[in-house]
């Protein structure tokens, strides 16, 4: 092992409980869905509490383990769950109804990050390989033995249960996921009869997402591995791409490895420009019909986006009233505005980047990649929002910084 490597080695022996959770944890957040989705299919209907249940209890263990041990770094972002649920407080008295939905997809985000910034002295990018071997392995059972697979995964039954599907809505003769194909055909080597493949997440967008995820981790800490493993992750990633058809994961990535040496010279703070930067780039690709605005591609989503934006009034703004329903369902941006307003894209988007301290070099370049993904995530959808790829996408951020600055003394020390 290089110079580079040792430094990144894991910190000897972690204590084993309090070590092996937080990985476990986030490999549930991962795959929860493929085991309800096999019980609804196989034992009995699974219902919305149900689901809303399971992902209570991920927070909650989430949280419950990230509190065990305070430090200051873990007390910024415990500032930060503080606001957020304060504002949806203030938000649900104005607005005169209970907003649990909108804690839950923010609060997501301090509670994973606290629960990473616990787990320093685990080797994650191993496990990580490891998840990322297992969800391709069910993505290739599913994509070559499709019949065997749906015979124990209704997707369709399990997104009619959850009611977030109507029973009537049959996109394909298969029981997948409504966006289990695209009526144009995939946007690399597309081979006739393979449908957009789920994997462990129930719907081809979450997989793409965590590819593109489980890649930028890699292409952070490319320095810190062997290449045998650098190449293979990212080989498992590509693949993962490919068979969930998924074109945004696929730019981000490939953004994020040819910016790299770029995003390695820079302050991380610089992140906060990138989102401003993908709105006025969205602008500009609209007013030059660079990009198609018809049917579902890029191009009608963010134009759809800079609508919805622009006919934002002041009340919409401060997140006293929203858009209504018709309006959010393929913005993310319009769904955080619609629920929460100006300040809570702010809460959103800004604490990664105004961390306390400056973040060492594979964190550095992580918070980078991940900045291009929410950017154009949001533009084009609320999935970035989901647990399924959340918790894993807010850990792994928290686990990075943590790696190094704890090692480093830098407010490791309890309070």
């Amino acid at each position: 092992m290089n110079d580079t490597a040792s430094r990144y080695a894991p910190l000897g022996q972690a204590s084993g409980f309090q070590s092996a959770v937080p990985p476990v944890i986030v490999a549930f957040c991962l795959i929860f869905n493929f085991f309800l989705c096999f019980i609804n299919t196989k034992i009995a209907s699974v219902s919305v509490p149900v689901i809303i249940l399971c992902e209570m209890m991920l927070v909650g263990s989430a949280m419950f383990m990230g509190m065990l041990r305070l430090d200051r770094m873990k007390i910024y972002w415990l500032i930060i769950l503080c606001l957020q649920i304060s504002l949806i407080c203030l938000l649900s008295v104005l607005r005169q109804e209970i907003m649990m939905k909108p804690l839950r997809d923010i609060m997501i985000v301090p509670v994973f990050v606290i629960l990473g910034l616990s787990a320093y002295r685990i080797d994650f990018s191993k496990i990580l390989l490891y998840l990322g071997g297992f969800i391709l392995a069910v993505a290739l059972w599913e994509a070559f033995l499709t019949d065997s697979f749906l015979s124990l995964f209704n997707i369709r039954d399990y997104y009619i249960s959850k009611g977030a599907m109507r029973d009537d809505l049959n996109i394909t003769e298969l029981p997948l996921f409504a966006s289990g194909e695209r009526p144009s055909g995939r946007f690399l080597i597309d081979i006739p009869g393979l449908h957009r493949i789920s994997s462990v997440f129930m719907e081809p967008v979450s997989l793409g997402f965590f590819a593109s995820i489980m890649g930028i981790y890699f292409v952070a800490v490319k320095d810190e591995i062997s290449k045998g493993m650098y190449i293979a992750a990212l080989a498992i990633c590509f693949l993962l791409i490919w068979l969930s058809d998924a074109r945004l994961a696929f730019g981000t990535l490939f953004l994020t490895l040819l910016l790299r040496p770029v995003f390695l010279r820079l302050n991380h703070r610089v992140g906060i420009l990138i989102f401003p930067c993908v709105l006025l780039f969205s602008l500009a690709m609209i007013s030059a019909n660079v990009l198609k605005v018809d049917g579902e591609g890029l191009g009608a989503r963010l134009l759809w986006s800079l609508t919805v934006l622009g006919n934002t009034n002041l009340e919409i703004f401060m997140g006293v009233s929203g858009y209504g329903k018709e309006f959010i369902a393929d913005s993310g941006l319009a769904y955080i505005l619609n629920d929460q307003g100006f300040l809570g894209l702010l809460l959103y988007w800004l604490p990664p980047f105004l961390f306390l301290r400056k973040l060492p070099a594979s964190a550095r370049v992580f918070i980078f990649g991940i900045g291009i993904y929410l950017a154009f995530g949001m533009m084009i959808s609320q999935a970035f929002l989901t647990i399924k790829t959340a918790a894993f996408l807010w850990f792994s951020y928290g686990y990075l910084v943590a790696r190094d600055l704890k090692k480093d003394d830098y407010g490791g020390r309890s309070v």
